[in-house]
């Protein structure tokens, strides 16, 4: 795999999430681009970098998104809750991608809605455990955890519509992330 490729996709996700995508908010939703990408990642890279992939990404956005610790604390980040939920987002779509046709326009957008789903559960747990030995709760940004999960699954259906229009483009770009390809099966072959 492309590492100079990745980083400048990363480096473009994340600039794009950080400010470009409030053109594109609809009511409260905004897409998650880094969420389509690393869904992108999943399906085509080597299987034993999708996890460090997710676990990565996961750790930007954990640094990127920062949580209302409520109190003297104000606003921070909180290490680890994207990073597991990612991980184990990216496992889920690499486990199931022997049975997709990743080239399809419509595979990336329907498993960044799987993404969303499987990610947001693990976050929202995550912070839901942290919350009962932080001294001072969490403040919820939808209002409590069900909310917030609903918010942040609306938000991971949203990013799978852009996805539609995102993936495409970014199979175009699969030459130049030199993506290893799997050997042919071998099977019995007549003399």
């Amino acid at each position: 795999m492309n590492l100079a490729v990745l980083l400048v996709t990363v480096i473009v996700a994340f600039a794009i999430d950080g400010g470009l995508v409030n053109a594109i908010t609809f009511a409260t939703l905004t897409p998650d681009i880094p969420m389509i990408l690393m869904v992108f990642l999943a399906l085509h890279a080597p299987r034993d970098t999708v996890p460090w992939l997710g676990w990565g990404l996961g750790m930007l956005v954990d640094l990127t998104r920062p949580w209302d610790h409520g109190g003297p604390w104000g606003a921070g980040p909180i290490m680890g809750p994207h990073a597991l939920g990612w991980c184990f987002a990216g496992y889920t779509v690499m486990l199931v991608r022997a049975m997709l046709y990743r080239r399809q326009i419509h595979t990336v957008a329907v498993m960044t809605v799987v993404f969303a789903i499987a990610a947001n559960l693990v976050v929202v747990f995550v912070i839901a455990v942290h919350g009962f030995y932080e001294p001072d709760p969490i403040i919820w940004g939808a209002g409590g955890p069900a909310a917030e999960l609903l918010a942040r699954l609306g938000r991971g259906v949203y990013s799978g519509l852009l996805a539609l229009l995102i993936g495409p483009l970014l199979h175009l770009t699969i030459p130049a992330w030199r993506f290893r390809q799997p050997m042919p099966r071998a099977g019995m072959r007549r003399a």
